[in-house]
């Protein structure tokens, strides 16, 4: 038992804080999940804690800690899907004696989970922390600019074949769809001296993850800057600016891989596409 206590005691310094008062109570706007778990103290009152868990495919623990109470109490955990359908539930029933319980249950796409914490008003010190194992999934990362280059798509646009008609506004929108393999994009441009700004949003086919970037270089193939996003099976989003010192011919590179669902980016500034 004195073991047990020390570990709860050691672990306790790896758990998000314990201001419960900043844990959301509404479950359409709930806690970002951060860290390995949470350590909480009753209130005097139910109360029920929401909290936001981005989760890829795994497999999870989940385990629930009720201290010892001067009376009886109960600390639960329920786990819902994106779609709010119960994916697992348990709980854990201090008294004169500390309980802990634990639970399993298995993510088998990209989604955020909804967990609902409920303390009773005779509740205490509590604790509730998972365990995760990955399945076996291809992992995504995005890559260096120097290994993602593709000579074909390159040719191809300077032959105009990718090339768009020039577009005088300041604001230009593009994107589509994946297609199951890897696509790239080449726009010449001509920029003006001030800010370029960037905005990416992609979202990767079910149960995978995708990696998507628009690059500008300049003629010579060095990289300016970059956006992009390494997706879920939900819209994710980078945002970036660039400073643009003076008048000059540049490229705009996007890629697209093989596992993106969809994509649309935004450029806005003093850019002219040939």
């Amino acid at each position: 038992m004195l073991k047990r206590l020390l570990a709860l005691c050691c672990m306790a310094f790896c758990l998000t804080g314990s201001a419960t008062a900043q844990w959301s109570e509404d479950p359409d706007h709930p806690t970002l999940w951060s860290g390995y778990g949470i350590n909480g103290h009753g209130v005097g009152r139910r109360a029920v804690y929401y909290f936001q868990l981005p989760a890829n495919p795994s497999e999870f623990t989940a385990h629930v800690f009720a201290g010892a109470a001067t009376n009886q109490t109960h600390v639960a955990l329920d786990v819902f899907d994106a779609g709010r359908n119960a994916l697992a539930n348990t709980e854990a029933v201090g008294w004169t004696v500390p309980d802990e319980r634990t639970v399993r249950f298995t993510v088998r796409r990209s989604q955020p989970l909804l967990l609902a914490v409920t303390v009773d008003r005779s509740t205490q010190d509590y604790s509730l922390w998972l365990d995760r194992r990955a399945l076996a999934v291809t992992p995504v990362r995005i890559p260096q600019v120097s290994e993602n280059v593709n000579s074909d798509a390159l040719r191809n646009a300077s032959a105009g074949r990718y090339a768009p008609a020039p577009v005088e506004s300041a604001t230009w929108s593009d994107g589509g769809s994946g297609t199951g393999r890897d696509q790239d994009f080449y726009y010449d441009v001509t920029a003006e001296a001030g800010e370029i700004h960037f905005t990416l949003t992609a979202q990767a086919r079910r149960a995978s993850t995708s990696a998507v970037t628009v690059d500008l270089d300049d003629l010579s193939g060095i990289n300016q800057i970059r956006c992009g996003v390494i997706a879920l099976d939900t819209p994710t989003t980078d945002r970036q600016v660039y400073r643009n010192p003076a008048r000059r011919e540049l490229r705009v590179h996007v890629h697209v891989d093989a596992n993106c669902a969809n994509y649309n980016f935004t450029i806005t500034g003093p850019v002219v596409r040939h």
